[in-house]
This record gives C-alpha cells, structure tokens and sequence, in this order.
C-alpha cells in the first residue's frame, strides 16, 4: 500500500495559502480602516457595519475553497479543506474585533459625527451633537470587541489542537510516521534542526508584525478588576497557538519526542519570543499591574506612551507607571537570557557530539584496516 505523503507535505498547501490570505486581509484592513466612516446614526450604524464584518469574510472562504479546491464527491476527505478555509474568514473577525471602532460604530445609538477624538487615544468615533456622557459607553465597547476577538482567537486555538490530536492519533499517519522513523534513524538530524531553525525565524518575524499591529488597536480597560485577566489573554492565546502551530508545521512529534528531543523543545522558541516582545513594548505588563480607575490615553508628560490616566489625579501613578515599564523590560531581558542559554547549550552540545562521532569513525575506520591486513 502506498504510503501517504510526508505531513508538511499534506500540509504545505493549506498552511502556505491561509498565511498568504491572512496577510492580504491585514492589508485590506488597515486600508479599510483609513477611509472607513461610521454614519452615526442609530438607524444604520448595525446594518452599515455589518456589512465590513459578513462580506469580506464570506468572499475569504469562497477564494480558499477556490485556492484549495473543493471536495463536492467526498466530504470526509474534503473536510480539511473545508476547515481551513475557515480560519482567513475568522482571522479577518479577528482583526475587525482588535480594531474596534466597527463593533462601537454598530452599538452606538446616539446621533453625532465621526471624528477623531480629542480626549483619548487616536481613535475615530461619533461625537455626539450635544453631550459628552457617550465617551464612556464608547471606552466599553472598544475593550467589549476586543474581548470578542480574544474569543475568537481562542476558538482558532482550540480548532488547531483538536486538529493536531486527531491526527496525531489517526491510525493512517501513525503507519507513515514508523515508516519515516526509519528514514529518520538513518540521518544525524541536521535536515531537521534546519528545518526548525528556518520555520522559527519565519514565525518570529510573523509575530513581530502581529505585536505592532496589536499595539496600535490594543486598549487597557483601565479598570483593576479587569486589567490583569483581559491582559493576560495577550499573552498566553498567542503563545499557545504559535507553539501548536509550529509543531503542525514541523510534523506530528508524537512518536519522535526520544529520537530528536531538542527539535521538540525547540517548539518553545517562537512562544518565548511573542512573550520577549510583549514584555519589551511594556504597556501590556504596566496596563496589568496598574490597580487604579482611569482613561487609556497618550502621556505627555513622558515619551509617547499610552497609559491609564487615573480619574483621581495622583503624583506617585506616573512614577508607578514608569516603574512597571522597567519591570516588564527586565522580564523581558531575562526571558531572552532563556534563549541565549539554550542556543548556546545546544551549540555545545551539536560540537561535542560532532567530535564524539569523528573518534567513532576514525576508530572504526581503524579497526576495519586491520581486520583486512590480517
């Protein structure tokens, strides 16, 4: 029976084109979000919005059903297919929900104008022609969207473990991945600490990007109750899945933890590195421990910097904020100290096995010398 092609091979083609779907809906995003006016008016404002959130997801999946080729004559073996054109639709949620403004536009019942606002952060809403009480119902509904996209996030997560279990477990791949054991076996690795090392750096860079485009729409509920759950959503959904991804990408470990130890570990990489950014940028660890009532906006007392400007004027809570920014760099330092020590561990290691196995065959070469001039 011919075996099933090799797992990134399976893999290569939904991986590679939902990437590149994904990117191209960051682009459109950030374009729509330039020319994008909310009518600001009850009447229209859900239906108006409606239409960002339903037609550009529902051309997304079309287009990957098209890329990818649908499966109308067998569904079973058409269902990956047809998961996977569903992660660029609820990536492109995702990024509506992160952004904000389309979420408030849509619950805003007050008539007003769009304009930029004056007392917060950059942000575009509908001031209201006559009072300013709606401010705050606007704050909510921002930090309420982002929330929806960290829901949405999380259903991508757990449909990516799910996935990666059951194939895990599936008896089909079990039988390819004994058989490529003993290809495996044979060769001293080097292919596959390449691999990882490429398919690392990729996914760093990609989180990189996806941190700065975070960081734009990110905003602090500036509330105590709140700051640290919702912020450490930040930290941990993203992390958790770059590192389901990575061994998706890298192929089922399963069975091969023993035989290439470090290539597993060093699954845990691409993680540690969004943790290292987000600790480095500083607002998310200082948005977590501020433990005060307050409005997210720009300081400009320091570097431009956004901070929860507390309702009650306090001197000490500039200095506290600043301190939590230091604070979250050195975490961030050490964490990146990790890394180092790793690289540097397993650099060690690489050598001295390399010299381990020089003697064993000049040993060996040796031996078989004499066995022929005997």
């Amino acid at each position: 029976m011919e075996l099933p092609k090799p797992w990134f091979k399976l893999l290569k083609k939904h991986v590679v084109s939902n990437v590149g779907c994904i990117f191209i809906l960051l682009g459109l995003e950030k374009i729509v979000e330039m020319e994008y006016r909310c009518p600001c008016d009850p009447k229209w404002n859900s239906l108006f919005t409606s239409t960002f959130f339903i037609l550009p997801a529902v051309i997304a999946f079309m287009v990957m059903l098209k890329v990818q080729g649908p499966r109308c004559n067998n569904m079973c073996k058409g269902v990956l297919v047809y998961l996977s054109s569903l992660i660029p639709p609820l990536v492109w949620l995702v990024i509506l929900f992160f952004d904000g403004q389309y979420f408030a536009c849509a619950k805003s019942n007050w008539n007003g104008t769009f304009v930029i606002s004056k007392e917060d952060a950059p942000r575009k809403w509908c001031e209201p022609a006559e009072t300013v009480v709606e401010m705050d119902d606007h704050r909510k509904f921002l930090v309420q969207s982002q929330v929806i996209g960290l829901a949405l996030l999380l259903v991508i997560f757990v449909a990516l473990t799910i996935f990666l279990c059951v194939n895990c477990c599936n008896t089909g791949l079990q039988t390819m991945i004994i058989e490529q054991q003993k290809k495996v076996d044979k060769n001293d690795g080097k292919k596959d600490v390449k691999k990882a090392f490429v398919s690392h750096v990729v996914c760093s860079f990609i989180l990189l990007g996806l941190e700065k485009i975070v960081e734009m729409e990110y905003r602090c509920p500036c509330d105590p109750k709140w700051n640290s759950l919702f912020t450490s959503t930040f930290f941990i959904l993203p992390a958790v899945t770059a590192f389901v991804v990575m061994i998706i990408v890298q192929g089922p470990t399963c069975k091969q933890v023993s035989k290439r130890p470090l290539v597993c570990l060093s699954n845990l990489i691409p993680p540690l590195m969004w943790l290292i950014i987000l600790f480095f940028d500083g607002q998310y660890f200082a948005c977590a421990k501020s433990n005060w009532n307050g409005t997210f906006v720009i300081s400009n007392e320091d570097a431009p910097r956004k901070w929860c400007k507390p309702d009650e004027a306090v001197p000490t809570q500039m200095d506290d904020h600043r301190k939590f920014l230091v604070q979250s760099q050195v975490i961030g330092m050490v964490l990146l100290s990790v890394i180092c020590a790793a690289v540097i561990v397993s650099v060690c290691k690489d050598c001295c096995c390399e010299k381990c196995c020089e003697a064993v065959d000049e040993e060996r070469e040796e031996e078989e010398g004499t066995e022929l001039n005997s």
